[in-house]
């Protein structure tokens, strides 16, 4: 599939330290029978502008906006009671919570490998009410008390989104959480859509007085046993494996999923939109390289999904062979994946105008998850998604491959890449970890067939909103 081999070629460029399109913002390349011309003045260290050139030096200051608003990015986000409507020029787009809350308690609900975690998405509550990144006034992470705390002057946090093609950069612009803090204030300057902060250094970042990040929250049990722990840090787990995400109103992460690993995602201060879409669901609801024009006349009513998970027939949506960027011809016309705030509107009734009958809707399958602070969402492996920030938020998220799902992992890795299989199997072997799969096997325990998280027993531990 096109969207995963994007994906396999942006880590590798991460396994090789990332890149930057265009010329070093640094310095300047110079035919040797010409005079040096004078170096760029450049923005300060830790500041957005610096991130901007960083990110996409050849692109000028106003590429950054969006000047039609053809794509929807300026559309109203209008939170509500479980739900949130876009809207945008008459379309109208709801999206209504439709997963499950399972209360957690430690050593009841779920065991410490995770084994009899739902196999559909759910949001955990409980889990975060005695950390002190969460509760304790002037101590939790939202973004003001995050800037107030860290140095400005420490290595800036990385920073992801923005215009499709500051987002081929691989966070390699960086701010300090001060700066951000300004950005968040002022609207994102106007970016469409906002610069996010993506950071890697969770687990060894600290704050100006010295102590680190990861000492205000605990991990639940429950996410504690990671089977690629082993090879974290390896050329086939560059990544850690623990992030720390900041982001405006309107950034967001577009559609993407984990093929080998689980995720969780700790909510701390703001509000979140999710979409999560199945392993087996048809990839036209994806939207993947979608270029279709929100204003092509098609219109029908609110595509809202449910309590339910259905807006109705939940037919598929037309699907587009290469899909470009607006700005595509300025850039190098090169596959373009759509921001989150685009995929909403594109998705759920975004490209509808009341009249026409060409009702665009997600499919029955389709997880809506509107998230608030103290929630944590739990994503099976290999479940699609996108997240779009409603408001300023700050949350830590987290991936892990649970000993449950390797037995199905194992096949699927060998046939695809058989040195990534080796290397795993000798460093499980290595760290002892392949005993407690071993252990799991002897028990019966390994990936159900998919069921929604009633049909997993633990109905009467759930509410709805």
């Amino acid at each position: 599939m096109a969207a995963k081999q994007k994906l396999l070629e942006l880590q590798q460029a991460a396994e090789g330290g990332g890149r930057c399109r265009g010329p070093d913002p640094y310095t300047l390349n110079v035919v040797q029978s010409q005079p040096r011309p004078p170096l760029p003045l450049l923005p300060p260290e830790n500041s957005i502008a610096r991130a901007r050139f960083s990110l996409a030096p050849d692109q000028p200051t106003h590429a950054w906006k969006e000047e039609e608003d053809v794509h929807g990015n300026l559309a109203e986000i209008v939170e509500g009671d479980g739900c949130v409507t876009l809207r945008r020029a008459g379309k109208v787009s709801t999206f209504t919570d439709n997963v499950p809350r399972v209360h957690y308690v430690q050593g009841k609900t779920f065991n410490e490998y995770g084994d009899d975690l739902p196999t559909e998405p759910c949001v955990l509550l409980g889990c975060c009410d005695d950390w002190p990144a969460f509760t304790e006034p002037g101590v939790s992470w939202g973004v003001e008390d995050l800037a107030r705390r860290t140095s400005p002057n420490a290595c800036g946090f990385s920073l992801d989104g923005g215009p499709g093609f500051a987002r081929m950069s691989l966070s390699v612009g960086r701010a300090s959480m001060k700066e951000y803090n300004r950005y968040c204030d002022a609207d994102a300057d106007g970016d469409t859509p906002p610069l996010y902060i993506f950071d890697s250094n969770l687990l060894t970042r600290t704050f100006a007085d010295g102590s680190l990040l990861q000492s205000e929250y605990t991990v639940p049990p429950c996410f504690s046993h990671d089977m690629m722990g082993c090879i974290t840090g390896s050329r086939f787990r560059p990544l850690p494996p623990a992030w720390l995400l900041v982001g405006a109103a309107r950034s967001g992460t577009p559609i993407h999923d984990h093929p080998l690993t689980a995720a969780w995602n700790a909510m701390l201060a703001g509000c979140k939109l999710w979409a999560a879409l199945p392993p087996d669901v048809d990839e036209s609801f994806l939207l993947l390289d979608d270029d279709s024009d929100i204003d092509s006349g098609s219109t029908g009513s609110t595509g809202s999904t449910g309590s339910t998970g259905s807006t109705g027939t939940g037919a598929p949506l037309d699907g587009n062979d290469a899909g470009r960027s607006q700005r595509g011809s300025e850039v190098g016309d090169e596959d373009f994946d759509l921001s989150a705030l685009e995929w909403f509107l594109r998705s759920g009734g975004g490209g509808s105008r009341q009249g026409a009958g060409n009702e665009r809707q997600l499919p029955p399958c389709a997880r809506i998850i509107l998230q608030r602070p103290g929630e944590i969402v739990y994503l099976p492996a290999g479940w699609w998604h996108v997240v779009l920030n409603v408001e300023t938020s700050t949350a830590l998220s987290y991936s892990l491959t649970l000993r449950r799902d390797l037995d199905a992992l194992r096949p699927q890795l060998r046939e695809e890449d058989a040195d990534f299989a080796d290397f795993w199997e000798k460093a499980l072997e290595e760290s002892g970890d392949d005993l407690n799969v071993a252990d799991a096997a002897g028990a019966g325990v390994g990936r159900p067939a998919r069921q929604g998280i009633n049909e997993a027993g633990a109905q009467e531990r759930a509410e709805r909103i």
